[in-house]
């Protein structure tokens, strides 16, 4: 597998990929994943002997039936010539299981590799989420990840060849790095390019987003690690100082990169915004008095339904979110909002729920790259999950941008769900209040009700119940494909 004009590739699998005396997922895509991938970025391969592939399994089938969350994917690493003989050295030795255990990579197993080399499959299937997608916290943690990797590496006489973010994943709350075929032999020189691409692939884009420019990492990453003419002061000190020279006679490379990232601060990445006191994140997420008609409709449906992956959109602290990890789904949680998103990290990282946090435009999620059978599965592709919450978000959509009909909201929903969906409507002089009225968008008051909803939902969902609620609450509807 080539990586061809930048892009991710992807391939279908017509094999599956065998562990030895192992019940076998089928392999329903494999993408190589890399720094040339949806940033299309112009970065030699760190060494051309290893390919990452993230392996999409299908449900229900092989080894992850229970764990098919959003995306259901996992990563499979095919190395060939001295990166496989030293891959299989380090799996046999059982110096990769130690690694697993002491450090941040993810716990791999031994499979075939179709290319006649040494091949590594991730013990579990995770919900994959970029860097671009992540908030500030997450850029902190996976740099904190992976410096804690080179310096486990280092003590062992090896290193991380090209350290990148695209390798890093979350694991109930913490970073994980997902690519054993990085892994190289120790040369001061090549520690001196590990340490650069470090500083490059992760240090300046925590400094971007502390300094509130986030939307500038994604141009930053596909600019070939140019910094953007609007850089914030901070990023550009740090990319200045770390970047000069990193060899290992210096004595304190690692430690004083970590030092580094610890001290950027975050409090411009979190604004006050309307939407940070929006939901409560202290209420507690075991039945109790102080659960209103919402919290114990959701709360019923899970048990009821039980499904097996939940996307929670515009997630805000994420209360919701945690409550279906704790009925068991695989959840993502999903919000624009920084100030949100960071919050809802920490409490998730603190209390190791299983929910994926992820920071984007739920209206505008990242596309696809290139060409079938070449193609990069889209942000809507790697989360979109069994049930979909749609609660408190349905009337922004309709009075703010981007001025959606019911009927692009329900096609909206639609996109995230393979089959159920809660929404949640707020109509006019609603309990608690809805902020909007008819005033706020012209000829509203003849079509913003509870019946133009239900008939718009009813277009893209086979089932659509309300759920009977207090008289002037706002309403829950179930909806079913």
């Amino acid at each position: 597998m080539k990586e061809k004009n930048g892009l991710l590739s992807l391939r279908r699998a017509s094999h599956g990929v065998g562990s030895r005396g192992a019940a076998t997922p089928t392999l329903a895509k494999a993408t190589i994943v890399g720094p040339r991938g949806l940033s299309q970025l112009a970065i030699p391969r760190a060494h051309g002997e290893a390919d990452l592939f993230l392996a999409q399994m299908e449900c229900g089938r092989g080894r992850f039936p229970a764990a098919s969350g959003p995306g259901s994917s996992a990563f499979v690493c095919h190395s060939r010539g001295a990166t496989a003989q030293l891959l299989r050295g380090l799996f046999s030795s059982g110096i990769l299981a130690e690694l697993s255990d002491c450090s941040p990579l993810m716990q791999f197993e031994s499979i075939c590799s179709p290319v006649g080399g040494f091949g590594l499959r991730s013990s579990s299937a995770a919900t994959v989420i970029f860097g671009h997608e992540w908030c500030v916290e997450m850029w902190r943690a996976a740099a904190i990840c992976v410096i804690e990797l080179m310096r486990q590496l280092r003590q062992r006489q090896l290193l991380l060849a090209a350290p990148t973010s695209w390798h890093v994943q979350f694991v109930n709350g913490q970073p994980r790095y997902a690519n054993p075929g990085a892994i190289a032999q120790y040369s001061s020189t090549r520690f001196a390019k590990s340490v650069r691409s470090f500083v490059h692939e992760f240090g300046v884009p925590l400094a971007l987003a502390a300094s509130g420019q986030r939307h500038l990492v994604s141009a930053y990453l596909r600019s070939h690690w140019r910094v953007p003419p609007a850089v914030g002061a901070e990023s550009a000190s740090f990319h200045a100082e770390h970047c000069r020279s990193a060899y290992p006679e210096k004595g304190k490379t690692l430690s004083t990169l970590r030092q580094s990232i610890e001290a950027i601060s975050t409090s411009t990445a979190e604004p006050a915004s309307m939407w940070a006191a929006y939901q409560r994140d202290d209420m507690s997420l075991t039945a109790s008095g102080e659960w209103g008609y919402k919290q114990t409709m959701v709360s019923a449906i899970l048990e009821r339904l039980r499904p097996r992956s939940v996307c929670d959109l515009a997630a805000n602290a994420g209360w919701y979110a945690r409550l279906a990890a704790r009925r068991g789904a695989a959840t993502v949680a999903i919000d624009l909002d920084d100030t949100c998103v960071n919050r809802m990290y920490r409490a998730i990282n603190l209390a190791k729920d299983e929910v994926v946090p992820a920071q984007f435009d739920i209206c505008s999620p990242a596309p696809s790259a290139g060409v079938e059978p070449l193609r990069m599965p889209s942000a809507l592709e790697r989360v979109r999950s069994e049930m979909v919450f749609a609660l408190a978000i349905c009337h922004h959509l309709v009075f703010r941008e981007p001025y959606l009909s019911f009927v692009q909201v329900a096609h909206l929903l639609a996109g995230y769900s393979s089959r159920w969906c809660i929404a949640e409507f707020v109509p006019f002089g609603a309990t608690p209040a809805n902020p909007y009225t008819a005033a706020d968008r012209d000829g509203s008051a003849r079509w913003y009700n509870l019946g133009g909803f239900v008939a718009s939902l009813k277009t893209t969902f086979r089932t659509v119940d309300v759920i009977e609620g207090p008289a002037l609450s706002r309403k829950l509807i179930l909806c079913v494909k």
